[in-house]
């Protein structure tokens, strides 16, 4: 699995990869609601499957001495990882914004703990949809890859209209001072990280037996 697992970053990723997945930096930004920069990584890994069937990959791989579901199991590593790796990238950035250029609570989700449990659980929603759908036809990607898209653009607007909305709830999870913020958040990242974790049995399953039934 190692050896799989380092041949998906060494031929899947690439210079849309880097780059979008970097892009989680632009949480940065004091004037953007903090979800958005965290779309970014999700385009990066949209780019992956395309290319990685125009290249061949499903098929190269399927001829190497392992298990078919092995391959499908380095991918769902693969791109979760590129989702860890977003999220350590945005956290010095996202400090540097709450401590250093603005303490203004405005109608947003802001720089706090739930933040990051909700983006965990943006990604863990993204997963589920893309991962298994990909793998039912693994030449047809285009379609999966905008639906899956779409559905998540949606559930981040949805979010944040909720803080824009309301807010008391805006300034309730950017509050440190309170114990029932402070535990909210923590719960709210606590879920998140569970979630995020034990989607990735539920993902290989699905998409490992559409993978199985695929024809190379």
């Amino acid at each position: 699995m190692k050896n799989l697992l380092y041949k998906e970053f060494k031929l899947s990723t690439n210079v849309q990869t880097i780059i979008f997945t970097i892009l989680a930096c632009l949480v940065i930004i004091p004037s953007w609601p903090s979800l958005i920069s965290f779309m970014y990584p999700l385009i990066a890994i949209i780019t992956i499957f395309p290319i990685s069937s125009a290249n061949q990959d499903p098929l190269y791989t399927s001829f190497l001495p392992i298990k078919k579901k092995d391959i499908v199991k380095a991918r769902i590593l693969y791109i979760m990882c590129i989702e860890i790796i977003a999220i350590l990238i945005s956290i010095p950035f996202a400090l540097i914004r709450k401590y250093l250029l603005s303490s203004i609570i405005l109608n947003d989700l802001g720089i706090n703990l739930a933040l990051y449990g909700i983006v965990l659980f943006i990604y863990t929603i993204f997963n589920l949809i893309l991962i298994p759908w990909v793998y039912k036809k693994i030449d047809k990607t285009a379609l999966p890859t905008t639906i899956s898209t779409i559905i998540i653009m949606f559930l981040i607007v949805l979010i944040m209209m909720v803080f824009i909305l309301i807010p008391q709830a805006a300034f309730f999870i950017n509050d440190y001072s309170t114990l029932p913020s402070l535990l909210t958040q923590i719960s709210v990242l606590t879920l998140g990280i569970l979630l995020f974790i034990s989607s990735y049995f539920l993902i290989y399953k699905l998409a490992g037996n559409n993978f199985l039934k695929t024809d190379l």
